[in-house]
């Protein structure tokens, strides 16, 4: 889970189509937050989507407990670091 922000090709604006790889989710496209915001908290249980009810709240807290990335070591021998995205931790002396 991540926040993405297109970043314009040409001087109209114009964002490159996603290209799914295999596997993956093949019809995708930008829609706008307050449509998404409403996918989210459809009532269709086959449209609406729990885990992300949690991230729209962080987002919309504001710039201060934005979602934050965290590189971690793996425990699995040999396999690379992963990227976590989160809300901001508080440090344990809070």
């Amino acid at each position: 889970v991540c926040r993405l922000e297109p970043i314009p090709i040409n001087e109209e604006g114009d964002v490159p189509l996603p290209v799914p790889q295999e596997g993956e989710i093949e019809a995708t496209c930008w829609v706008d937050f307050d449509e998404y915001r409403d996918m989210v908290y459809s009532e269709d249980p086959k449209v609406g989507h729990p885990m992300m009810k949690h991230i729209i709240k962080i987002v919309e807290q504001s710039n201060d407990n934005d979602i934050q990335k965290t590189i971690v070591s793996s425990v699995v021998p040999g396999r690379k670091p992963s990227p976590v995205y989160h809300a901001a931790i508080r440090s344990e002396s809070s």
